[in-house]
C-alpha cells in the first residue's frame, strides 16, 4: 500500500507535467499565426494547430486542478493519521 508521501509525490509530478503541457500550448497560441494565402509551400514548418492548443489548455487546467485536489486530500489524510497517532 502506498504511503501518503508517495501520494504527494505523484500529485506533484502530475502538476508539473500538466503545467509543462499547458506552457507548450500557450506558446503555440502566443506564436505568430500563419497568414492565409492561396499558395502552397512544400517543406518548412507546419502551421500551429490552434484548435488543439486551445483544447490542451483546457485539459491541462483540469489536470492541475485534479492534482491539487489530490494534494489537499493527501494532506487531510496525513493530518488524520497524525491525530490518530496522538490518541495512542
Amino acid at each position: 500500500m502506498a504511503g501518503v508521501g508517495s501520494i504527494f509525490g505523484v500529485a506533484l509530478s502530475g502538476v508539473r507535467g500538466a503545467l509543462r503541457k499547458f506552457e507548450r500550448a500557450a506558446e503555440t497560441l502566443a506564436g505568430p499565426l500563419p497568414s492565409l494565402s492561396d499558395s502552397v509551400s512544400i517543406g518548412g514548418d507546419a502551421p500551429p494547430d490552434v484548435p488543439s492548443a486551445l483544447v490542451d489548455l483546457r485539459v491541462q487546467k483540469y489536470a492541475v486542478v485534479a492534482n491539487l485536489k489530490t494534494l489537499a486530500t493527501a494532506g487531510e489524510v496525513a493530518d488524520a493519521a497524525l491525530e490518530i497517532g496522538k490518541r495512542k
